[in-house]
């Protein structure tokens, strides 16, 4: 068995020297690739300590992502109250503002989810 299927068969990416004390169990059985998988203690194999920390920043940058997204959702509804209240109020120039506002919020909504 390859290291990438090991890791791809039980979710989580290992060390050489886990995989290879794994692949050497693996080698010494006669069954297949899933079978001896599915007889592991998946969450007792360690994971690779550089994946770990890599998995932890990535799930802060995307709750970050995710705030700042809610950040300016809540901005544009915001500038889409305004353009309403400029719109009653026959005031054009602030309408154009708000309208400006509002979309340039709403880009920045759609690039931020581009970033997920």
């Amino acid at each position: 068995m390859m290291k990438c299927e090991f890791e791809e068969r039980i979710g989580k990416e290992v060390t050489e020297e886990t995989f290879q004390l794994y692949n050497k169990m693996y080698l010494a059985t006669d069954v297949d690739k899933d079978t001896f998988v599915s007889l592991l203690n998946i969450k007792a194999i360690p994971e690779n300590p550089e994946s770990a920390l890599r998995r932890a920043e990535h799930e802060k940058r995307v709750a970050t992502i995710k705030n700042a997204i809610k950040n300016c959702k809540a901005l544009r509804d915001k500038a889409e109250e305004d353009m309403k209240d400029a719109l009653e109020n026959n005031n054009s120039f602030l309408y154009e503002h708000h309208r400006w506002l509002y979309n340039n919020y709403d880009r920045q909504i759609q690039q931020l989810k581009f970033m997920l």
